[in-house]
């Protein structure tokens, strides 16, 4: 990231960029999401432009900050069951593109404990959207 670009400091975002591009998210920005929070991860994708304006509850941006979101092809923003909010920027839309695949290709999560279930592995009960442990505990 460039210079200019305000840390968040402690909590959820590691800058005041990601607060934004998150906020942007939660208010119908994405071009496309997938998963839950609630099944263990949200995943949105935000191509460019991603329009700017002042979400409530966030600082306004710097010119820095500002600058940065434009010169980016799109981010993916993801948060978990706790919270934990990651944003990922891609200066291409070709590596956006092929990570927002990966994304969708590979959200496999257990319903019940949000752990990971593995798509190739077949499912130990009739339950295929939960994990080995919780499958089992279902068919019991």
């Amino acid at each position: 990231m460039s210079t200019g670009i305000r840390s968040y400091g402690p909590g959820k975002f590691d800058t005041i960029l990601d607060s934004y591009v998150y906020s942007v998210s939660l208010d119908g920005g994405c071009d496309s999401e997938c998963g839950s929070v609630d099944e263990g991860r949200w995943y949105g994708m935000l191509k460019s432009p991603i329009q700017y304006w002042r979400p409530p509850d966030v600082p306004e941006l710097n010119s820095a900050e500002r600058a940065e979101l434009t010169r980016y092809a799109g981010v993916i923003v993801s948060e978990c069951s706790q919270g934990f909010v990651s944003v990922e920027y891609f200066e291409t839309a070709e590596a956006l593109d092929l990570a927002w695949s990966d994304i969708e290709e590979t959200n496999y999560v257990c319903e019940q404990c949000g752990e990971s279930v593995d798509p190739e592995k077949p499912s130990p009960s009739e339950y295929a959207s939960l994990c080995e442990d919780c499958g089992k505990d279902a068919d019991e």
